[in-house]
């Protein structure tokens, strides 16, 4: 989708929207106000970038009352939306604002959301001229109390919806593929984040013709190791738990499915009784034609595999390309407690390219990663990023290569002022933080 050139011709297509809004209402009864917040917010995100900031001037109190209005006219041709020729931008968003608003609580009073629908991807699609996206009945995390109504400033992003989310079908060259947990939809639990790492790992590297691949991983005690952090995901009631990038590879694969199906150290007596929601069984470089592909397992709690994600970007080991073919898709995972999202190193840490991750609006980023800290100061930029535009928390689990002289480092998903990495010094293998 490409934005507006020029202000005037966003004017030009708000003055048309009052037309628009009225066929939608009089038609398409099983999803006229998803249609027209899609029309409605595609309207804000395409606008030029000050225009989309002014939304930030207007205080949610004057959004919520000119919701209020538009409530008020669910009878009248296009809910009572009108612009008039004099209308300024910045009145404009404020009518769309408020419009927005009310037809998401509209939308809400009436539609049946306390489960997952059968088929969510299908019944969450709503399509409109060029624009094909998901509305998904999930609000944000709220990390915190919202400012007083009249205090209320944040930006179209954190607030333009406050009960739905809106997900494009594709991004940058990708598919966007949605991946329900029903049963953690409609339920929370104190999120918990483990992060399982490796003292003393040596990576086998092979050269591949100009680039190379990673053909085998060492590490003292690492069977146990990995046996321990399924044991600690239970014991801790982790919502997930996530192992580095090219650590885990296609035996300790198995051997960690079979550890979370038969869970050898104990019933639900032991620890906090609690199954993760899901655990990123690290990555591994795996044949993909005359190449490989750089593959994150997602498992369940219960070791059933729940989709695979490749990574996107190859790094340079010593200016080495990797020999990988990128992915083209981007997974969320749909949970009681928020939409999850996966990346892998480069994926997330490149700073030379736009990332996707401002456009899929969630709760947390997982970065299964291998570098130094040099990377890991990649990661922290974008997580900042990602932190100030839409509140979204990265957790980021990175092996320090031997010759770096360190285990790990992990990025909790704290607050801005808790927004540092921390070292995993040696023996540990181990570690978790709230969310």
């Amino acid at each position: 989708m490409f934005g507006f050139s020029s202000e005037e011709e966003w004017r030009s297509t708000a003055r048309a929207l009052p037309s628009v809004l009225a066929d939608i209402a009089k038609s398409k009864a099983g999803c006229k106000f998803r249609e027209a917040i899609v029309v409605l917010w595609t309207q804000m995100t395409r606008a030029p970038a000050p225009i989309i900031h002014s939304y930030s001037l207007i205080a949610e109190s004057r959004i919520s009352k000119a919701a209020e209005y538009f409530e008020s006219q669910c009878g009248h041709p296009a809910w009572g939306f009108v612009v008039e020729d004099t209308d300024s931008c910045d009145a404009i968003v404020e009518k769309i604002g408020g419009l927005l608003r009310a037809l998401e609580m509209l939308y809400m009073s009436t539609s049946a959301l306390g489960s997952l629908p059968a088929d969510p991807v299908d019944q969450w699609l709503i399509r409109h001229g060029d624009a094909e996206v998901y509305v998904v009945p999930l609000a944000r995390t709220a990390w915190r109390r919202a400012p007083r109504p009249e205090a209320d400033m944040r930006p179209f992003w954190q607030r333009g919806l406050t009960r739905l989310r809106i997900l494009p079908v594709a991004v940058d060259g990708a598919r966007v593929r949605l991946y329900p947990l029903p049963g953690e939809f409609g339920r929370t639990r104190d999120p918990v984040f483990g992060a399982a790492v490796f003292p003393g790992l040596t990576l086998d590297i092979a050269p591949d013709d100009g680039r190379f691949h990673v053909r085998g991983v060492q590490a003292p005690d690492f069977e146990a190791n990995i046996l321990n952090a399924c044991e600690r995901s239970h014991r801790d009631g982790c919502l997930a738990a996530v192992f580095p990038e090219l650590t885990i590879d296609d035996a300790s694969l198995r051997a960690m499915k079979v550890a979370l199906m038969r869970k050898p150290w104990g019933g639900p007596a032991v620890g906090s009784g609690r199954t993760p929601a899901f655990i990123v069984a690290g990555t591994w470089h795996q044949p993909c034609g005359d190449h490989f592909a750089n593959v994150a397992s997602v498992l369940d709690g219960n070791g059933f595999e729940l989709f695979t994600y490749r990574k996107r970007f190859a790094f340079r080991h010593e200016q080495v390309p990797e020999n990988i073919v990128p992915g083209d898709e981007l997974p969320i995972l749909v949970t009681g407690y928020g939409l999850i999202t996966i990346a892998i190193c480069l994926d997330f840490c490149i700073r030379s390219v736009a990332l996707p991750f401002p456009h899929l609006d969630v709760d947390f980023v997982l970065v299964p990663s291998f570098g130094n800290a040099a990377t890991m100061d990649g990661h922290l930029r974008t997580a900042y990023d990602l932190l100030d535009r839409c509140k979204t928390r990265s957790f980021v689990v990175q092996q320090v290569p031997m010759e770096e002289g360190g285990c790990a480092l992990v990025l909790p998903p704290a607050t801005e002022a808790q927004h540092r990495p921390k070292a995993v010094p040696q023996p540990e293998c181990w570690c978790s933080y709230p969310g």
